[in-house]
């Protein structure tokens, strides 16, 4: 059963797909260097050749350390300081150091969600719509028949 709602919850995200969408977001990395001098190597490389980034890290990180760490985020703004700090003009995060540290991506308007991001909205209309075909069936199939002089003898709940 439960392999057969996951199938048909899938059949109806692709039939509805562009129902959730996100806010403005930021999509890329977070780049955080040893020094000034590796950030200015790390951000060189990346404007002239657009370099991947696993590539970057190969290149700039050595067998006995890290020059750069590198963070992949896809957030809305609020939901990360230092992206809201170099993106959306958020106040500087206690103790972070903007001279060694730098962003690489872009911001994405009106990307719509997918389904392991909107799992529970789309499940709950996909619940929704499976209660209505139910109900819309009994219909079909049963006569509905309301005893008025019974339902006036109920007293109303206040």
């Amino acid at each position: 059963v439960a392999v057969t709602d996951t199938l048909r919850l899938q059949s109806y995200f692709n039939q509805t797909s562009k129902k959730y969408y996100w806010n403005d977001r930021y999509k890329g990395r977070i780049i955080q260097a040893k020094d000034l001098e590796t950030r200015t190597k790390a951000e060189t490389l990346l404007d002239q050749n657009e370099l991947g980034i696993l590539k970057l890290a190969d290149i700039l990180n050595s067998k006995t350390g890290n020059a750069i760490q590198v963070t992949e985020v896809a957030v809305e703004k609020g939901e990360n300081p230092i992206i809201d700090f170099f993106i959306w003009g958020g106040s500087k995060p206690a103790g972070f150091d903007e001279t060694t540290t730098f962003v690489h991506g872009k911001v994405v308007r009106n990307e719509p969600k997918d389904l392991k991001d909107a799992w529970g909205l789309y499940s709950s209309d996909f619940q929704e719509q499976v209660e209505k075909e139910w109900i819309d069936s009994l219909r079909k199939q049963y006569t509905i028949a309301i005893n008025k002089k019974v339902l006036k003898q109920i007293q109303a709940v206040e």
